[in-house]
């Protein structure tokens, strides 16, 4: 059935379609709200909720595999980690990402990233043009619980590199400390999602939000 009502500026004709990237027509505010929120109206650059993850007693060489961020739909991520905390024991978390429905642990990684302590005053730096993790890591001992942050760039593309930006406070053993740098793998296949593998301790990891942030 045609329809042929009164919206975004048509009246009496059949009204077109509208989806991301072919809004036509000429639309109110109340328009616009409505088709923003069924991720219908064209933006660019605005960070749209994919999903909000957990886990609890992870153990040791397990993670929370995130296998699906829409890549086909955003080529831009960024992730929150909240309440990243060790069960009993000192351990960490690190990034892998997932290709083919598999968690990349082989060394196909180049990262470069550095540790600042406010106790000690010094900058502790961190290389590899081969390495078996994207370069982000979650420090952290069992008193404090960890919160971090990072981009992924072009996740679903088969012919660039797939990069992490990444760049967090966190507590080590009871001081302050930066970290911060980035990463690439350099597989040369397309990346659907990605994992935060436990360290050598049982952890919970209290959500990952994830979100797209999408273009033409």
């Amino acid at each position: 059935m045609s329809d042929k009502s009164n919206k975004y500026g048509y009246v009496g004709v059949d009204i077109p379609a509208q989806s991301f990237g072919a809004n036509k027509g000429v639309f109110n505010p109340a328009e616009i709200n409505e088709l923003y929120h069924n991720r219908k109206w064209t933006t660019v650059g605005n960070m749209e909720l994919i999903g909000t993850y957990s886990a609890t007693n992870l153990g040791v060489g397990s993670a929370l595999e995130i296998p699906d961020i829409q890549v086909d739909k955003y080529d831009v991520h960024f992730v929150t980690v909240s309440d990243f905390r060790a069960v009993s024991a000192s351990s960490s978390g690190t990034l892998h990402f997932i290709s083919g429905g598999t968690k990349i642990t082989t060394g196909t990684y180049a990262y470069s990233y550095a540790n600042m302590d406010n106790s000690y005053l010094t900058l502790t730096e961190s290389y590899s043009t081969s390495g078996t993790t994207a370069g982000v890591t979650f420090p952290y001992d069992p008193a404090v619980s960890r919160n971090a942050m990072f981009w992924i760039y072009d996740a679903g593309s088969e012919d660039r590199y797939t990069f992490v930006d990444f760049g967090y406070p966190t507590m080590n053993n009871g001081r302050n400390n930066m970290h911060f740098g980035t990463g690439v793998w350099y597989g040369g296949y397309r990346v659907e999602g990605f994992a935060i593998t436990i360290g050598s301790a049982l952890s919970d990891i209290g959500a990952v939000s994830v979100y797209g942030m999408r273009s033409f």
